[in-house]
């Protein structure tokens, strides 16, 4: 999986860095980049060249103030990873100068909203009020199951960060009862029984 994970970004990669190239003579070679986003808060900006050169990247706020800048010596082509952590959400300028000119990438750095859990509740079929509670992603969720009276039997909360599951054996409860599953947006599973 991770291999062809990696081929993958390498296709993109070369497409892109193909694109941002843009329409040259046939047979001739020059230089091009691309940024992508590879994260929450970070990017990579991809470089190939025909020849080795010294290559000075610069990224500038809306402002157009320098926020950093660094020189590759003598490089045909590198892929540099930036994190864009303790930097505000906004809009960025990355400039690249080589022997052929300036090229210049706008990109948008927001912070991205962790994902969302996926909740499911399934009953157990080969068991009386068994129930199989399910999150996938990172969030916080509340189980919340009361009786037919509304009256608060159970409350957990659990912190989900990849899968979580856990079995609530409701046997010993009398008449119907109702699971509730939410997570920090609201989004909620109900089961009624």
């Amino acid at each position: 999986m991770k291999k062809i994970t990696l081929t993958l970004i390498s296709v993109l990669a070369a497409g892109a860095l193909a694109m941002a190239k843009g329409p040259g003579k046939p047979g001739e070679e020059s230089s091009g980049f691309t940024v992508m986003k590879s994260g929450s808060a970070q990017f990579k900006l991809i470089y190939k060249a025909s020849e080795a050169a010294n290559v000075r990247v610069a990224i500038y706020n809306d402002r157009q103030e320098l926020v950093f800048s660094e020189v590759f010596r003598k490089r045909s082509g590198f892929l540099r990873p930036y994190n864009f952590e303790n930097l505000p959400e906004g809009q960025y300028t990355v400039e690249l100068v080589s022997p052929e000119g300036k090229q210049v990438q706008t990109i948008i750095h927001r912070y991205e909203l962790p994902t969302p859990s996926s909740v499911h509740v399934t009953r157990i079929s080969s068991e009386e009020n068994k129930y199989l509670i399910t999150a996938k992603g990172e969030d916080e969720i509340t189980v919340r199951i009361t009786d037919d009276r509304n009256q608060l039997l159970r409350l957990d909360r659990h912190e989900v960060k990849g899968e979580f599951a856990q079995v609530y054996n409701l046997k010993k409860v009398n008449g119907s009862f109702t699971i509730q599953v939410s997570d920090k947006n609201g989004k909620s599973a109900v089961v009624n029984n």
